[in-house]
């Protein structure tokens, strides 16, 4: 649990204004670019320090410009705090009035894995029964 008044490392609230974490990845997995340099893309926030996702300018949400010459800026990989998302081993506190694509394909992806298993193991119960009868 997070301490009354500091926001977890992975998550940001409101519009990402206060977001002062160290993502540094958007969420098509771009690197951002550093705020203090101007390539490979000019902007006006160079008084900020590192590439981590900020919202300087009041975006919906944290975001960055980007090293790659050809996305200028883009949304960071961040969700708002109190959404359910499960994200390697971590799962954060949920609001069920927020939503989350990210949630959404990722039990898509349990459920397709589970499938394949299932398959697979009937698969090898069939080959059991064929190699079973064929041995009588």
């Amino acid at each position: 649990f997070e301490a009354k008044g500091s926001q977890p490392e992975n998550c940001y609230t409101g519009n990402g204004a206060t977001y002062t974490g160290s993502a540094a990845t958007t969420i098509s997995g771009r690197d951002c670019q550093q705020w203090s340099l101007d390539e490979p893309h000019q902007h006006n926030f160079n008084k900020l320090t590192s590439n981590f996702c900020r919202n300087p300018d009041n975006e919906p949400w944290p975001w960055c410009y980007t090293i790659d010459k050809n996305q200028r800026w883009e949304r960071c990989d961040l969700q708002e705090c109190g959404s359910f998302e499960a994200k390697g081993s971590q799962l954060s506190n949920a609001d069920s009035s927020s939503s989350s694509s990210n949630g959404f394909w990722a039990a898509i992806g349990t459920l397709t894995i589970i499938n394949v298993l299932l398959v697979v193991i009937i698969f090898a119960m069939y080959l059991h029964f064929v190699h079973k009868r064929r041995a009588h």
